[in-house]
């Protein structure tokens, strides 16, 4: 379950996503970075969300889910698509987006935004929209939608009108990972991405895992020492140099005997070397 919040932390307010496991157990946070300060006076619209809201510092890594690793962000984020690449290129499967959208900005981009995101990131996009009338200033546009990762709507509630002040529909669909598995096989364009040309740069110290530490073996390393994860390993540095240039990578399986690791295994390490080796 998701849910959005406004939680304070040390007297500042934040706008929070939060992820609750069925057990209640909350398996991860993350505080919207992309505040929503628009003036649009031709629609009568002028909110500064910074003016009560601090902006988040870190990006959440994804979190894993029964239905895949799932990426966490917030309304406004949705404009910003390099936010969805950096989730998907870490693992995630399914983005996630509880929004408060204007009627007007609602009209024009909420479909396209979401679809837009579902097809380039080829995963699953679930959207959680506020409905209905707040005050004579506001009315948020509603439309919850769920994406497949080839830009199918296949569930939805519906968008604000006049006739309707409130609603409480919920809409649900299977998230098969077949498909999305078979999407991303057949037109691989993760892979087809020219590194050599372009490429994001995430600052990694503003980068947090879904836990407080990563662990190697059973030493805890310290998320800040951390320059590159995947769905399955992660790479990282000494906090002190011992040998210039070196990086350690942990594909997630603990042996004492390296023959006994699964091929799948020893490709998907590989795999981390390799592309921890590109990151900036």
């Amino acid at each position: 379950m998701s849910l959005l919040s406004n939680l304070f932390v040390q007297d500042t307010l934040h706008n929070t996503h939060v992820l609750i496991n069925s057990e209640g157990v909350i398996t991860g946070t993350y505080r919207k970075v992309h505040l929503f300060d628009v003036s649009l006076p031709e629609s009568n619209i002028n909110l500064q969300e910074s003016s009560y809201i601090t902006a988040g510092t870190q990006i959440g890594a994804p979190v894993s889910t029964p239905i895949g690793s799932v990426g966490l962000m917030i309304c406004y984020d949705l404009r910003f698509p390099e936010l969805s690449l950096i989730l998907r290129k870490n693992g995630g499967d399914v983005l996630t987006f509880p929004s408060a959208f204007t009627v007007t900005t609602g009209e024009a981009h909420w479909k396209t935004l979401l679809k837009s995101r579902a097809i380039e990131n080829q995963c699953y996009v679930i959207a959680a929209a506020q409905y209905g009338v707040h005050n004579r200033k506001r009315i948020s546009f509603g439309n919850s939608l769920i994406v497949d990762p080839w830009g199918n709507i296949i569930a939805e509630c519906p968008a604000y009108s006049k006739e309707r002040a409130t609603d409480e529909s919920i809409a649900y669909a299977n998230i098969n990972v077949e498909f999305l598995k078979g999407v991303r096989q057949k037109m691989p364009v993760l892979d087809h991405r020219r590194d050599d040309l372009y490429r994001l740069s995430l600052n990694i110290n503003k980068y947090e895992s879904d836990v407080p530490n990563f662990m190697f073996s059973d030493k805890v390393i310290p998320p800040s020492t951390v320059f590159y994860i995947s769905k399955y390993c992660f790479a990282f540095t000494n906090i002190r140099c011992v040998v210039p240039g070196r990086i350690l990578n942990h594909c997630g399986v603990g042996t004492h005997n390296f023959h006994s690791v699964g091929s799948l295994s020893v490709l998907r390490c590989l795999g981390c070397i390799l592309e921890a080796s590109k990151a900036p």
